[in-house]
This record gives structure tokens, C-alpha cells and sequence, in this order.
């Protein structure tokens, strides 16, 4: 069921496997019933669509990235998207919808993995900037940059970056598309 498939993967265990989903493949609803959800992401919108909001990360070798992060145990996968939007680029969405997951496989579980988890799936949201509420961001984000979207792959710094590379071009896709009645709210 996978789009895609990357062994080796740096950030992860030896011998573990990303694979990308598409939400057409496997919709959220199964994503989030057969995989425990470890971490949500957001490419953020501007409303004209012509842009893309990316946070500039206080650790330089991370460069800009997009806003997301950790879910907390007792949080939903929306509460955590919310959360870490807010924190990491001051704003909060409107017109959420699914993209696609990174499903996560490893062989074994670390002694320190933070994550212990033989599979888990880290989910990525398409949404529209709606109100920008603060310039106070959290300590990793040191400011919110809003750049055009083609030229979003010239800000990635082929860390694991290329690994959300066709999430992304599903989320693109999708701008051109008939607005769908499937938002998250």
C-alpha cells in the first residue's frame, strides 16, 4: 500500500523502513486505527495559496522546516497539529485536510527509543493560515518565514526533509483541485 519506500533512513534504527502514504491509499481514519501516531507536521498555506509558512529552526544544521512535532499521550492528532503550529510559527489553521503518513518499521526497539514502537506512523496535514496570533514561538523556532511556494524545495537542507518531498507534491496537487468538503475542523 505504499507510494514509496527508503530503507537506511538516517534518523532512524538500522535495518527500519519509511514507507509514504497517500491519504487515497490508506485514509486517515485506518492510519490512526492501526498505527500508534507519533508525530504530526503541517505544510501551512497562505489563504491566495501562493505561499508557504516554514519555521526557522534555532538549530542551524535543521535550517527552515515545517511546523509540527511530538503528539503527547493525551492528545489527538488535531490537538497536537494545533499545538505545534502555534508554537512553532505563531498561527492558528483553518481548512485542515489529510495528506498522507510516513509509517515507520523497525526491526527492534532501542534501549533509549523515545518511540517503542515496532511500527508507528508520524501524519502530514495540508492547511490554510487563518490568523497569525503571535510573534512569541517556542525555544526550537527562532521566527516564522513565509515564502512563495515554488521555491520551497530550494529551502530544504536534504536532511529527512526529502522524505516528505511527495506528501508534499500531494498537498500542491490538491491546491489546483475543486475545493472537497473532507477539511478538518
Amino acid at each position: 500500500m505504499s507510494f514509496k519506500s527508503y530503507k537506511n533512513v538516517a534518523w532512524l534504527p538500522v535495518d527500519s523502513v519509511l514507507d509514504i502514504v497517500l491519504q487515497k491509499d490508506i485514509p486517515l481514519p485506518v492510519v490512526e486505527s492501526k498505527f500508534p501516531v507519533t508525530a504530526v507536521f503541517a505544510f501551512a498555506f497562505s489563504k491566495d495559496k501562493k505561499h508557504i509558512y516554514l519555521m526557522k529552526n534555532r538549530n542551524k544544521e535543521r535550517g527552515l522546516d515545517i511546523p509540527g512535532g511530538h503528539v503527547e499521550k493525551h492528545e489527538s492528532s488535531m490537538d497536537a497539529l494545533n499545538r505545534e503550529v502555534l508554537e512553532e510559527i505563531g498561527c492558528i489553521l483553518s481548512k485542515t485536510r489529510y495528506v498522507g503518513a510516513q509509517i515507520i518499521r523497525k526491526k527492534r526497539i532501542e534501549d533509549n527509543d523515545k518511540y517503542p514502537f515496532l511500527e508507528s506512523a508520524q501524519l502530514f496535514f495540508m492547511a490554510e493560515v487563518d490568523t497569525i496570533v503571535t510573534d512569541k514561538l517556542e525555544e526550537d523556532s527562532l521566527e516564522r518565514i513565509k515564502i512563495p511556494v515554488i521555491d520551497f524545495f530550494k529551502s530544504l537542507n536534504n536532511r529527512s526533509d526529502i522524505y516528505y518531498i511527495e506528501l508534499f507534491n500531494q498537498a500542491f496537487l490538491s491546491l489546483t483541485e475543486a475545493q472537497r468538503d473532507c477539511t478538518i475542523e
